[in-house]
């Protein structure tokens, strides 16, 4: 259970790492191949100087674009929410 957590946590923080880098006008993907790719080569996960007991979760690539992203008008209904009392 407690993997399941982190796994999460990570994807999270790579998704929150995601949405800054578009504000910022940066590109950004998820590199998800490269966990496994890297998690079994020795010698590229030892590049990555991680802490022994470090486990690599998720990954991002994040540098400059040529696309361009536009503002939306997104509906506040477009979600609906029930509140439960």
């Amino acid at each position: 259970m407690l993997e399941g957590v982190m796994i999460t946590s990570a994807a999270m923080v790579a998704h929150n790492m995601v949405l800054e880098a578009t504000d910022l006008g940066l590109g950004a993907c998820y590199l998800w191949g490269v966990l496994a790719a890297v998690s079994n080569t020795p010698d590229l996960l030892a590049k990555l100087n991680l802490p022994e007991d470090y486990e690599l979760l998720a990954a991002i690539g994040v540098g400059p674009t040529l696309e361009t992203y536009e503002a939306r008008e997104i509906p506040a209904d477009r979600i609906s929410v029930n509140v439960i009392d």
